[in-house]
Order: C-alpha cells, then sequence, then structure tokens
C-alpha cells in the first residue's frame, strides 16, 4: 500500500466527522480509518443546484455544526464573482454572497455572529455581519492590505482579534512564520527566526516570564 493512499487530508478528516455526525444515515462508503489500510472519502457536496462549485479554497467549523465554506476559482478585480456559502448542519446550503473578489480563508467571531473573509485579489478583509435569519448585511471592508499577495488564511485568537497572515516588504523580516505579541491595546508583530534569536542572546529572566504570565502570553 503506498503512503499516498493510506495518508489522508484534514478536509478529508473533517469532511468524514461531518457526515457522521449529522448524516448518521449516509452511507460511507469507506474502509476502517487506519494508517494501514485505504481510505477511501466521498465528496459531501460537489455542487450547487445544477451547477458545479468554481474552486472551493477554506472552510470553518461553526459551534453549532455548521460550514461556512469559499468558492474561490480564479475570480478576482476582473471577475467579482466569489462566493461564501453556509451549509448547514440539516444539509441546507445558503449562498451568503456571490460578489467577492477572491474570497479565501475565513474565520467567525468569537460571538459567531460576524464572519470575517479574506478576499485575496481585492487586498483586504471583508467583515459580514450574520443576521438572525442567517443572512448577511451591511457586508464591509474591514481593512485594506498592500502588495502582490492578499490575505489568504485567518484565525481568531483568545481575545477576539484577528490574525491575519500578508506577504509584507522583504525589508520588514516578516515573511513567513511569525509570532504576535502584545495585550488588549496593542499588537507587535516580528520574525519568528529574528525573536528566537533575539530571546537566545537576551534570555528572560524571573521577573519577565512573571510579567507574561501575569499579562496571559
Amino acid at each position: 500500500m503506498d503512503r499516498e493512499r493510506r495518508s489522508t487530508t484534514w478536509r478529508e478528516a473533517l469532511s468524514t466527522w461531518w457526515r457522521t455526525a449529522h448524516f448518521p444515515g449516509l452511507p460511507l462508503h469507506w474502509e476502517e480509518l487506519s494508517t494501514t489500510r485505504a481510505l477511501s472519502a466521498n465528496p459531501v457536496l460537489a455542487s450547487r443546484n445544477s451547477e458545479s462549485f468554481r474552486g472551493c479554497n477554506d472552510l470553518h467549523l461553526a459551534s453549532n455544526g455548521d460550514i461556512y465554506f469559499t468558492d474561490q476559482g480564479q475570480t478576482g478585480l476582473h471577475d467579482p464573482t466569489g462566493r461564501v456559502y453556509r451549509l448547514t448542519r440539516d444539509g441546507r446550503l445558503d449562498c451568503l454572497i456571490d460578489t467577492g473578489i477572491s474570497p479565501n480563508g475565513l474565520v467567525l467571531d468569537p460571538n459567531e455572529a460576524v464572519l470575517f473573509v479574506a478576499m485575496t485579489r481585492d487586498n483586504a478583509v471583508w467583515r459580514m455581519p450574520l443576521m438572525k435569519d442567517g443572512s448577511v448585511s451591511k457586508v464591509g471592508r474591514f481593512c485594506s492590505m498592500f502588495g502582490p499577495s492578499g490575505p489568504d488564511g485567518m484565525t481568531m485568537d483568545g481575545q477576539g482579534r484577528l490574525l491575519v497572515p500578508q506577504v509584507l516588504r522583504e525589508s520588514a523580516h516578516i515573511r513567513g512564520e511569525v509570532a504576535v505579541l502584545g495585550h488588549l491595546t496593542y499588537l507587535e508583530v516580528r520574525n519568528m527566526e529574528a525573536l528566537r534569536k533575539e530571546i537566545e542572546e537576551q534570555a528572560f529572566t524571573d521577573e519577565d516570564i512573571k510579567t507574561l504570565d501575569e499579562l496571559g502570553i
């Protein structure tokens, strides 16, 4: 059994978990999940009505089991028709927006009342308030960026701060892996390699560690 057939992606695993949890009656058509047996994952969803997806990109799982995902394809400023969908736990597919400029990563705020979506070719993050009926309203540009490549995947930290990776100038030394430091009122973004080097050269004292612990960092 070759390694490729034995492995599975996180999307396949999440897809299978979601189907098992919310559609227990549907056949999965796969063998037991194991590192030594072949895995055959079937798509939960392949189209909307009679139209195929353009090219799904990222997804976010809500606490109630709903899945939010982006259908990016080759959309951009020349073709602002990217879509953001919600697949509810009861199997209903909602199109929340169909005017996205290359919708990519997405994440809900801690209260799950607002959906943030990275619009890569717009070099921006859009803010999408979720109404009580499940629709979105007053969608706006939360922040704008710059450079040849816009925001991609995103996440939200424990303090409700949106963390957005972005390709920045080489001179800023913050390409690739970064550390986000700060507490409540400010943030400091540092190149991880440079930060590790600084820490090694200027080791924390016991007092420094105590202060960090008090700040919850």
